[in-house]
């Protein structure tokens, strides 16, 4: 999972060079993915090592 939560800085950073978009609204969007992101990777690991 740390892997996976990896994505959320990086996403935050690479929004944040959108110059029109505050921070807070690039951290508002990394935490959007990240709330969908992470728990798809998660669940899609988990179902492929009980294989």
């Amino acid at each position: 999972m740390a892997d996976a939560a990896v994505f959320v800085p990086l996403v935050f950073f690479g929004v944040l060079l959108v110059p029109a978009l505050p921070r807070w609204g690039a951290a508002l969007i990394a935490g959007a993915v990240g709330a969908v992101f992470v728990p798809v990777v998660v669940s899609w690991r988990t179902a492929r090592a009980d294989r």
